[in-house]
Formats: C-alpha cells, structure tokens, sequence
C-alpha cells in the first residue's frame, strides 16, 4: 500500500495517492444553503454543517402553516 516509485534517475517520487469520494463533509454555518446540501446528496456525500440560528427560528415561527419541524 504504501509502495514508493523511482523515476528514471532513480530518485523517490510522491507516493500515489488514489481519488475517492468522501462520505462526509464537514462546514460552518456559513456554507449552509440548500444549493450546496442538494450538490452533496446527488453525488451521494453527507453534509455535516449546522443550521444557522435565523434558519431555525424562521421555521419556528412558521409552526403549523408549513415547513418541516424546527429541530
């Protein structure tokens, strides 16, 4: 796994690190949007970000006339 490569004049090169997708994600509040949530849920990746206050008192204030439960 960790196998180093030689170039051709025989000095180390970087090892090979392979791409992957993570499983997920962690920001601050200021990334959270639901442009950047619903990016992450199509390429199948779990956003770890908090809720900003505003957001969920804005859902409180809705209460029964719609929007999904504060949490």
């Amino acid at each position: 796994m960790g196998e180093r490569r030689r170039s051709s004049d025989g000095a180390r090169c970087q090892r090979a690190e392979l791409r992957h997708r993570p499983l997920a994600l962690s920001a601050d509040k200021a990334h959270d949007s639901r442009r950047n949530r619903a990016h992450l849920c199509r390429r199948g990746i779990k956003a770890i970000i908090p809720v900003p206050a505003d957001r969920v008192r804005n859902r409180r204030k809705l209460d029964s006339w719609g929007g999904r439960p504060p949490n």
